[in-house]
Protein backbone atom coordinates (compact mmCIF):
# COMPACT_ATOMS: atom_id res chain seq x y z
CA UNK A 1 0.00 0.00 0.00
CA UNK A 2 1.32 3.41 -0.94
CA UNK A 3 -0.39 6.65 0.06
CA UNK A 4 -0.43 9.87 -1.95
CA UNK A 5 -2.19 13.15 -1.41
CA UNK A 6 -5.27 13.79 -3.53
CA UNK A 7 -3.63 16.94 -4.92
CA UNK A 8 -0.33 15.24 -5.89
CA UNK A 9 0.23 16.73 -9.36
CA UNK A 10 2.49 13.89 -10.46
CA UNK A 11 -0.20 11.31 -9.71
CA UNK A 12 -2.90 13.50 -11.27
CA UNK A 13 -0.83 13.78 -14.47
CA UNK A 14 -0.06 10.05 -14.47
CA UNK A 15 -3.74 9.18 -14.09
CA UNK A 16 -4.66 11.51 -16.93
CA UNK A 17 -2.03 9.86 -19.13
CA UNK A 18 -3.51 6.45 -18.25
CA UNK A 19 -7.00 7.56 -19.29
CA UNK A 20 -5.65 9.14 -22.50
CA UNK A 21 -3.85 5.93 -23.45
CA UNK A 22 -6.44 3.41 -22.24
CA UNK A 23 -7.42 2.81 -25.87
CA UNK A 24 -4.02 1.20 -26.45
CA UNK A 25 -4.47 -1.09 -23.48
CA UNK A 26 -7.93 -2.05 -24.69
CA UNK A 27 -6.57 -2.71 -28.19
CA UNK A 28 -4.04 -5.14 -26.70
CA UNK A 29 -6.75 -6.91 -24.70
CA UNK A 30 -8.91 -7.18 -27.82
CA UNK A 31 -6.01 -8.74 -29.72
CA UNK A 32 -5.26 -11.02 -26.77
CA UNK A 33 -8.81 -12.40 -26.90
CA UNK A 34 -8.19 -13.51 -30.50
CA UNK A 35 -4.78 -15.10 -29.96
CA UNK A 36 -4.39 -18.86 -29.94
CA UNK A 37 -1.30 -18.56 -27.75
CA UNK A 38 -1.70 -15.86 -25.07
CA UNK A 39 0.95 -13.11 -25.09
CA UNK A 40 0.00 -11.24 -21.92
CA UNK A 41 1.05 -12.40 -18.46
CA UNK A 42 -0.93 -9.68 -16.68
CA UNK A 43 -3.61 -7.16 -17.63
CA UNK A 44 -5.24 -4.99 -14.98
CA UNK A 45 -6.75 -1.56 -14.49
CA UNK A 46 -6.56 0.68 -11.41
CA UNK A 47 -9.90 2.26 -10.54
CA UNK A 48 -10.96 4.90 -8.00
CA UNK A 49 -13.61 3.69 -5.55
CA UNK A 50 -15.31 6.10 -3.15
CA UNK A 51 -17.48 5.91 -0.06
CA UNK A 52 -18.94 8.62 2.13
CA UNK A 53 -18.03 7.89 5.75
CA UNK A 54 -20.01 9.22 8.70
CA UNK A 55 -17.00 10.90 10.29
CA UNK A 56 -15.77 12.67 7.15
CA UNK A 57 -16.96 15.63 5.10
CA UNK A 58 -15.29 14.29 1.96
CA UNK A 59 -15.72 10.79 0.55
CA UNK A 60 -12.87 8.37 1.20
CA UNK A 61 -11.26 7.33 -2.09
CA UNK A 62 -9.13 4.23 -2.62
CA UNK A 63 -7.50 3.31 -5.92
CA UNK A 64 -7.47 -0.46 -6.41
CA UNK A 65 -6.79 -2.91 -9.24
CA UNK A 66 -9.25 -5.01 -11.24
CA UNK A 67 -8.52 -7.84 -13.65
CA UNK A 68 -10.67 -9.84 -16.10
CA UNK A 69 -11.16 -6.43 -17.69
CA UNK A 70 -13.92 -5.70 -20.17
CA UNK A 71 -14.97 -2.43 -21.78
CA UNK A 72 -18.20 -1.58 -23.58
CA UNK A 73 -17.09 1.81 -24.89
CA UNK A 74 -18.24 3.69 -21.80
CA UNK A 75 -18.01 1.40 -18.77
CA UNK A 76 -15.00 -0.63 -17.63
CA UNK A 77 -15.63 -3.73 -15.63
CA UNK A 78 -13.73 -6.51 -13.97
CA UNK A 79 -13.01 -8.27 -10.69
CA UNK A 80 -11.48 -6.38 -7.75
CA UNK A 81 -8.15 -7.97 -6.80
CA UNK A 82 -7.27 -5.84 -3.74
CA UNK A 83 -8.50 -5.71 -0.17
CA UNK A 84 -9.84 -2.25 0.65
CA UNK A 85 -8.02 -0.48 3.46
CA UNK A 86 -10.96 1.66 4.65
CA UNK A 87 -13.90 1.17 2.30
CA UNK A 88 -16.68 -1.17 3.40
CA UNK A 89 -18.89 -0.88 0.32
CA UNK A 90 -16.70 -3.20 -1.80
CA UNK A 91 -14.68 -6.36 -1.24
CA UNK A 92 -11.85 -8.25 -2.90
CA UNK A 93 -13.41 -10.52 -5.54
CA UNK A 94 -16.40 -8.26 -6.25
CA UNK A 95 -17.45 -7.72 -9.86
CA UNK A 96 -17.35 -3.98 -10.57
CA UNK A 97 -18.28 -1.64 -13.38
CA UNK A 98 -17.27 2.03 -13.54
CA UNK A 99 -17.04 4.83 -16.11
CA UNK A 100 -13.73 5.46 -17.86
CA UNK A 101 -13.37 8.66 -15.80
CA UNK A 102 -12.68 6.50 -12.70
CA UNK A 103 -9.67 4.80 -14.27
CA UNK A 104 -6.42 5.94 -12.68
CA UNK A 105 -3.98 3.51 -14.32
CA UNK A 106 -3.56 0.36 -16.38
CA UNK A 107 -0.82 -2.23 -16.57
CA UNK A 108 0.11 -4.93 -19.05
CA UNK A 109 2.96 -7.39 -18.68
CA UNK A 110 4.40 -9.60 -21.40
CA UNK A 111 7.68 -11.50 -21.48
CA UNK A 112 9.12 -9.67 -18.50
CA UNK A 113 8.26 -6.18 -19.74
CA UNK A 114 5.56 -3.97 -18.33
CA UNK A 115 3.55 -1.36 -20.18
CA UNK A 116 1.44 1.43 -18.73
CA UNK A 117 1.76 1.63 -14.96
CA UNK A 118 1.85 5.41 -15.04
CA UNK A 119 1.01 5.95 -11.37
CA UNK A 120 3.33 3.12 -10.38
CA UNK A 121 6.17 4.76 -12.25
CA UNK A 122 5.39 8.11 -10.61
CA UNK A 123 5.25 6.62 -7.10
CA UNK A 124 8.47 4.66 -7.65
CA UNK A 125 10.24 7.85 -8.73
CA UNK A 126 9.62 9.31 -5.27
CA UNK A 127 10.67 6.23 -3.27
CA UNK A 128 13.99 5.61 -1.61
CA UNK A 129 15.97 2.69 -3.01
CA UNK A 130 14.93 0.31 -0.20
CA UNK A 131 11.25 1.23 -0.58
CA UNK A 132 11.44 0.74 -4.34
CA UNK A 133 13.02 -2.71 -3.93
CA UNK A 134 10.34 -3.81 -1.43
CA UNK A 135 7.62 -2.38 -3.67
CA UNK A 136 8.94 -4.20 -6.75
CA UNK A 137 9.32 -7.45 -4.81
CA UNK A 138 5.69 -7.21 -3.69
CA UNK A 139 4.60 -6.80 -7.31
CA UNK A 140 6.76 -9.68 -8.50
CA UNK A 141 7.41 -7.81 -11.75
CA UNK A 142 10.42 -6.04 -13.18
CA UNK A 143 8.82 -2.64 -12.87
CA UNK A 144 11.98 -0.78 -13.77
CA UNK A 145 11.20 -1.66 -17.40
CA UNK A 146 7.89 0.20 -17.40
CA UNK A 147 7.30 1.67 -20.83
CA UNK A 148 5.25 4.85 -20.98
Amino acid sequence: MYYTKSDDQGIIDASEKARETFKYMWRELSWEARRIVPALDLACVKVAFAQQMEDSDEPVVEHMWINDVYFDGEQIGGILINDPETLTNIDNGDAVQVPLSQVSDWLLSSRGKTYGGFTIHQMRSEMRSEEREAHDEAWGLTLATITI
